[in-house]
């Protein structure tokens, strides 16, 4: 089997199961598991909800990754027509929202870097 054939048979086999519910569910799961073994292991504490909610964005990170990856990297010719349509909306949607959120901070932070003019002013301290 030639490399590109396994490439192309893993792209597809990746599209498959991004576009199965129950996959999906498991990685979410997945990666809530690990985040409890991760934090018991380490502090003996357990996450809360809140320390869990960025799992949403995540996972919709990962589905994007996987299915840009999958369509566009390794199948060849790319296998758009195998994707959902929806699917391709939401990793493209979500994609766009995520990369674009990554370039504004980055932009922010070459242009407004920090120092004497854009540091906070410390509190003053309390007079006696």
């Amino acid at each position: 089997m030639k490399t590109g054939e396994l490439a192309n048979g893993v792209g597809l086999w990746l599209l498959d199961c991004v576009q199965d519910a129950r996959a999906l569910g498991a990685v979410v799961f997945a990666l809530i598991a690990l985040t409890f073994l991760v934090r018991y292991t380490r502090d003996r504490t357990v996450p809360g909800r809140d320390e869990l909610l960025p799992f949403v964005s995540i996972a919709g990170s990962i589905i994007s990754v996987v299915v840009v990856v999958a369509v566009f990297l390794l199948t060849k010719p790319p296998a758009v027509d195998r994707a959902s349509p929806t699917l391709l909306v939401v990793a493209g949607s979500l994609t766009t929202i995520f990369l674009g959120n990554s370039v504004v901070r980055q932009i922010r932070t070459v242009m407004l870097p920090p120092g004497p003019k854009n540091a906070p002013t410390p509190p003053k301290p309390p007079e006696a």
